[in-house]
């Protein structure tokens, strides 16, 4: 019980400053939403830049194309981002964007050369997923195809049942 005190203890601390917060849910209270630890936490979503609406929805539907329950799902992004993501028991990062790669310590050139591959890191059991930022996705929807591809293999890399597109 105290483990799950510090992790609701964290998280209010993380909202109330705007940083983090489970995914959304329609059907959840906001007070209980940021009272209550997302568990287990199976992504991480890392954003360098905090998400606009369009993008928010974007990556919404993305995690839902996974087959991920809203609880399972967590997304860091901001200023914050690069200190906090690293404290969360995540089994899998999806880094998106070269800029919330480099915030995570990854070079900008090795980023781009990771697409298609999960990064070890020893915070994270499964790794880090390099993955087109929604911002980027929205400007370029041709690149939405690959993004597909690299969810796919998030999706396999979490034992979740992938869809031939």
């Amino acid at each position: 019980m105290r483990n799950n005190e510090s992790w609701q203890s964290y998280f209010i601390w993380l909202e109330e400053r705007g940083f983090a917060y489970p995914w959304a849910s329609s059907s959840v209270t906001p007070d209980e939403q940021t009272r209550r630890p997302p568990s287990p936490v199976r992504l991480l979503a890392v954003s360098d830049t905090v998400l606009a609406n369009e993008e928010r929805g974007l990556l919404d539907k993305m995690l839902a194309a996974m087959g991920l329950a809203q609880e399972q799902c967590l997304i860091v992004e901001g200023k914050l981002a690069a200190a906090t993501w690293a404290q969360i028991a995540a089994e899998l990062v999806l880094v998106l964007g070269a800029g919330a790669g480099q915030a995570l310590g990854l070079d900008p050139a090795a980023w781009v050369s990771s697409r298609g591959t999960i990064i070890t890191h020893p915070k994270v059991s499964l790794g880090l997923l390099p993955i087109s930022h929604p911002r980027d996705l929205i400007r370029q929807p041709t690149d939405k195809r690959q993004a597909w591809v690299d969810l796919q293999l998030g999706m396999r890399c979490l034992g979740l049942a992938t869809h031939h597109s």
